[in-house]
């Protein structure tokens, strides 16, 4: 064999093998430490019970919460690192506090309607992530959560009070101007939640201020809508228009002070919504 034809083929076997280092881990070629353990990446998920006590949530109110926890253990390398060396017990109990955390800080982001049964799925949205940032530092990952109960961590009985009461608000929008400067209308009735602490000498008193509440967060909306994007998408618009309402009386307050805890259950009967122009949507 020719010696250029021997040192082309020893260039192209350096350049393989240098192709291949880079693209496949070193621990997938040699293995970690000569043979990488496959216990973690083999182990079927934990299920962990929570029990929370005490815990602050937005609507400045202390619950107690109880829920189920499913963590299963990353199939990567530095799993084993992070928890080799621990007992099955000690890696639950790292687990359940790690879950405990980030269900503490979920709630203190969620007020009282949004852990309702159907109070918009939010305490999903927050506990998740929140729980699955802290496992992840340790090899574990959040499979599910259910929220199994939540009451109240004092006798005042606001939590068990919420949604058991109900009020149903007319509205009639008209000449709301939208972002293209074009006038809209329509009509909705509302169903807001109130608590048990709200006299029925104050319903009234409520009813008018969430009617102001509603109109003004639709407002500002609007005005920050364009009758196109309403045209196009009737269903993102209202479902921020939903999201918006709901925040407003969330975060209402009375004149004490106190939170109203009121919260948004459903917008009913946009059957549509008009212009000058013409109709800009139209429930089909």
């Amino acid at each position: 064999m020719s010696t250029p034809l021997l040192l082309g083929l020893v260039i192209l076997g350096v350049v393989t093998l240098v192709v291949i280092l880079i693209m496949v881990p070193f621990e997938k070629i040699f293995g970690r430490g000569g043979r990488e353990s496959t216990n973690f990446h083999l182990r079927p998920p934990m299920l962990i019970s929570i029990h929370l006590k005490n815990a602050w949530t937005r609507s400045e109110q202390r619950v107690d919460v109880t829920a189920s926890y499913e963590v299963g253990f990353i199939p990567k390398a530095y799993a084993h690192a992070r928890l080799s060396g621990l007992s099955d017990r000690q890696i639950e109990e790292v687990a359940e506090s790690l879950s405990l955390e980030g269900l503490e800080a979920a709630l203190r982001e969620l007020y009282i309607p949004q852990l309702l049964p159907g109070g918009d799925g939010r305490h999903l949205q927050e506990i998740g992530p929140k729980t699955d940032d802290l496992l992840f530092g340790f090899g574990l990952f959040l499979v599910d959560v259910k929220i199994e109960t939540v009451t109240d961590s004092d006798e005042n009985g606001h939590f068990a009070s919420m949604g058991k009461y109900k009020m149903k608000i007319h509205t009639s929008f008209r000449g709301m101007l939208a972002k293209d400067k074009i006038r809209i209308s329509f009509d909705a009735i509302w169903e807001i939640s109130t608590p048990l602490l709200l006299s029925p000498e104050h319903r009234l008193q409520i009813h008018e201020e969430a009617r102001e509440i509603i109109f003004g967060k639709a407002r500002l909306l609007v005005a920050r809508t364009t009758t196109k994007q309403i045209s196009n998408e009737p269903g993102r618009f209202f479902e921020l228009l939903f999201d918006s309402v709901n925040d407003g009386l969330l975060e209402g307050r009375l004149s004490n002070g106190y939170r109203k805890g009121l919260g948004l259950v459903s917008i009913e009967e946009i059957n549509e919504i008009t212009s000058r122009e013409g109709i800009i949507y139209r429930m089909i």
